[in-house]
Order: structure tokens, then C-alpha cells, then sequence
């Protein structure tokens, strides 16, 4: 039988575990990296947003954008945008990119 401690160790392996994998869900990258400035909705109708000129992810600039082009301006930032190259993986990257092509 596992001891009180013990249990309480493996809940909070757990949940550091659960929050890494979700960390790397690119939802939630979005949601705690972009929504601030893009809105949850990509359309950058946020005060801030406004503020500094975040562009809307849905629009066809952002969306005719090749892959490349926007792995880097996430990578790199660009304009107020900061880069988060270091921050997130190229993998990481690569798959905020498949999701910001679901916007609309």
C-alpha cells in the first residue's frame, strides 16, 4: 500500500507531467503565448491587440503567408512581435503553424 507521501508525490508528478504535454499542444501555446495580442479567435480585435497592431491570423495576408514565413516571424518576431525561438521548439513552431492555418 502506497503511503500518504507517496501518493501525494505521484499526484504532483503527474499533474507537472500533464501540464508539459499540454504546453506543447499548440491551443494552449496560443492561448498563453498569442490570445493576448491575436485574441483567441486569431482576429486581434484584443485592446492590445489594437494597441500595437497585432495582425489578424485569419486575414488572407497572414494566411497566404508560405510555412517558412511564418515559422520565422514566430521564431524571429517581427515588429512588436517578440520571437520565441528559444522558447519553443522548432517542432513547437512547426505545429503553431498548422494550427494558425485553422483559423478562419
Amino acid at each position: 500500500m502506497m503511503s500518504v507521501p507517496s501518493i501525494a508525490a505521484a499526484a504532483l508528478l503527474f499533474a507537472s507531467m500533464a501540464t508539459a504535454f499540454a504546453a506543447n499542444d499548440p491551443k494552449v501555446v496560443f492561448s498563453e503565448k498569442c490570445a493576448l495580442c491575436h485574441g483567441k479567435d486569431g482576429r486581434a480585435q484584443t485592446e492590445i491587440g489594437k494597441k500595437v497592431g497585432a495582425k489578424d491570423l485569419t486575414a488572407k495576408e497572414a494566411q497566404s503567408l508560405t510555412d517558412t514565413q511564418i515559422q520565422t516571424q514566430v521564431a524571429k518576431g517581427k515588429g512588436r512581435m517578440p520571437g520565441y525561438e528559444g522558447i519553443l521548439t522548432s517542432k513547437e513552431i512547426a505545429e503553431m503553424t498548422k494550427f494558425l492555418r485553422t483559423l478562419k
